[in-house]
């Protein structure tokens, strides 16, 4: 939900309330005014007479009026007040008219008409999740939940514990918050009705931060007009890793290059009871080198809190099987990114060791 939104629309409909019951209370009065002003004035029947306002205090009077103006205002009409004499016809046909014309315009100004029935349905949460759908944010949690519990059918129809469920949750609106081609697929149909510079350039404009800042493995300056650009931009996926947590074990097989975006990643390897290693940062990469060579880790790759305080490690994560796939198509791409990785994977070692 986007509470920037909601509280726009949500000061507009509180304006809406406020602009309607002053306006009901100034008409309540005006009408009030002319009823008893024209009961000393005209021969038949006064609304002031019929209803015996003369009887009641000043409050009951201003809230009978009020009532009055509004019902009539609104073009509600219940019956139980209705104007007597002909200057007071006139005056209730007039004041109908102002309400058709007023409510009218400071609905159409206010919410618009999507909004202003969906307030009425009282089906609010559909205008914020149609806002997020323009705004390419999606959200899938319903279909998430039916997913999760759908896995039960494995559990004996237990539940899964709460803390995995919300691990699983948290993962997924992050990933849905940060993946910036959410909206956007290789088969969108305005992206399939572009010429293939466009949709290339266009692509390219979206992660311009990204591959300037991850130059060094992409290569962004030696390849720039690649279409391997646009073939990757679809494989990156948002991961986001907790201060201590471990992105990778030393051994383990690695199954992704990662990107640092933002936090920082401590590399080590441990040698008599002694952890040695170096710290590093946005935009460093990793997990290049054992992909091209088939290799299991080599260090210890765990997310600390950075010098900014920073409590994750925000990166993103390409797929082997997607990596190597594109890169097929690319061989002097993959020739140029296989060479860099053994020289970074080198550079490292020598680092780790000094």
């Amino acid at each position: 939900m986007n509470y920037l939104y909601a509280s726009k629309y949500i000061y507009k409909v509180v304006r809406l309330i406020l602009i309607a019951t002053t306006l009901t209370y100034f008409l309540g009065c005006f009408w009030y005014f002319i009823v008893s002003t024209s009961a000393d004035h005209v021969d038949t029947n006064t609304f002031f007479d019929n209803y015996s306002l003369e009887e009641y205090g000043n409050v009951r009077r201003l809230i009978i009026c009020c009532y009055f103006a509004l019902t009539t205002l609104a073009t509600v009409g219940y019956g139980d007040f209705t104007p007597q004499s002909n200057i007071e016809r006139i005056l209730g046909i007039l004041i109908m008219i102002l309400g058709i014309a007023l409510f009218s315009y400071i609905m159409g100004k206010t919410c618009g008409f999507e909004m202003t029935l969906t307030l009425i349905l009282g089906n609010f949460n559909d205008v914020l999740s149609n806002y997020d759908k323009q705004m390419g944010i999606v959200d899938k949690s319903s279909d998430l939940q039916t997913w999760i519990t759908s896995l039960t059918k494995f559990t004996n129809n237990q539940p899964l514990p709460r803390d995995l469920v919300q691990k699983i949750d948290e993962h997924f609106k992050f990933f849905w918050k940060n993946d910036r081609l959410s909206s956007l697929t290789p088969d969108d149909k305005y992206l399939q009705q572009m010429p293939k510079p466009l949709k290339h350039e266009l692509v390219r404009y979206l992660f311009d931060d990204i591959f300037s800042l991850f130059r060094g493995f992409l290569l962004i300056n030696e390849f720039r007009d690649s279409p391997f650009y646009y073939d990757l931009a679809f494989e990156f996926l948002p991961r986001k890793y907790d201060a201590g947590e471990y992105i990778l074990k030393q051994g383990e097989a690695v199954h992704e290059v990662y990107l640092v975006k933002e936090g920082s990643v401590y590399i080590y390897f441990e040698y008599d009871g002694k952890k040695i290693g170096k710290y590093f940062g946005r935009g460093y990469f990793f997990g290049n080198y054992n992909i091209f060579r088939n290799l299991p880790a080599e260090f210890k790759y765990q997310s600390i809190k950075g010098a900014e305080n920073n409590l994750i490690t925000k990166v993103l994560a390409i797929p082997k099987s997607k990596l190597l796939k594109i890169l097929s198509k690319y061989p002097d791409i993959f020739a140029r990114m296989a060479d860099n990785s053994k020289r970074n994977a080198n550079s490292l070692r020598d680092i780790m060791v000094t």
